[in-house]
């Protein structure tokens, strides 16, 4: 999985416009350090964001939330809240990218590229998480622009494949969704263990807590409500290509 904090603040202390000021060139960043990123962020958005975008989404990003990117205690998952997403976007604009979804659809590429020097277990168990955490994504996005990388992890055209897809044309032909403001669904693995892998097939077995609260929003109110702590079984085959794909997912969970 990408650590996307760890990222940030490598992009961010790279950046030309960080290196450029003395204080921010040392290993070790003091309060006073991320006090000065950000006045350096805010002067920057100052230029770049026009009247109305600045009273939308302000200008500025406390030292504190920065700090706790840097030291890896700020906690970015789907969905984003808005408050998190907007400092995202904030960083993002910063590090002169058009949005936060472009960035992280840019780290996602890159970390896809350092993924062939992982040992196959180590593949096999990114490539679970990041099924679970694109089959959330693919929910998340179904009546957004966002992207998810599903076909990435999960091979398209097979039963595991085929649940996320039918859940997502069930909901989205009913005009339900999880993406409006506070919605509090998420995904997490709770626990995950490779049982058996040889060269070309691997067992994983995890525990997993969902909750989907699926939103009206002709309704406008909450019309179907999923929650449950469940044990999966995913069988992840090494394709042609030599990459791992989840290709079926056994699981006692109704998602519906």
């Amino acid at each position: 999985m990408i650590n996307y904090t760890q990222s940030l603040t490598g992009l961010i202390k790279s950046n030309k416009k960080v290196k450029k000021v003395k204080q921010l060139s040392g290993e070790k960043w003091t309060k006073n350090c991320f006090e000065t990123l950000a006045d350096l962020i805010k002067s920057d958005l100052l230029e770049k964001f026009k009247d109305e975008e600045i009273q939308t989404f302000g200008c500025t990003i406390s030292y504190k939330t920065l700090s706790s990117i840097f030291k890896d205690n700020y906690k970015i998952k789907y969905p984003l809240d808005p408050r998190t997403e907007n400092t995202l976007n904030k960083i993002s604009i910063f590090l002169d990218y058009p949005s936060w979804n472009n960035l992280s659809t840019q780290l996602e590429s890159e970390y896809a590229l350092d993924f062939g020097n992982y040992s196959d277990e180590e593949k096999v168990k990114d490539v679970v998480k990041n099924s679970v955490d694109n089959s959330f994504k693919a929910l998340f996005h179904l009546n957004t622009n966002g992207s998810t990388n599903l076909n990435s992890y999960v091979k398209e055209g097979s039963s595991a494949f085929n649940r996320i897809a039918e859940i997502v044309e069930f909901n989205k032909s009913n005009n339900f969704l999880i993406s409006n403001n506070y919605n509090p669904s998420t995904a997490e693995i709770l626990d995950l263990d490779v049982e058996n892998i040889d060269d070309n097939k691997a067992i994983v077995k995890t525990k997993e807590y969902w909750l989907l609260c699926w939103w009206c929003p002709v309704e406008s109110k909450y019309k179907k409500r999923f929650k449950d702590f469940t044990e999966n079984q995913y069988v992840v085959k090494k394709q042609n290509n030599g990459q791992w794909m989840v290709e079926k997912l056994l699981s006692l969970s109704d998602m519906y």
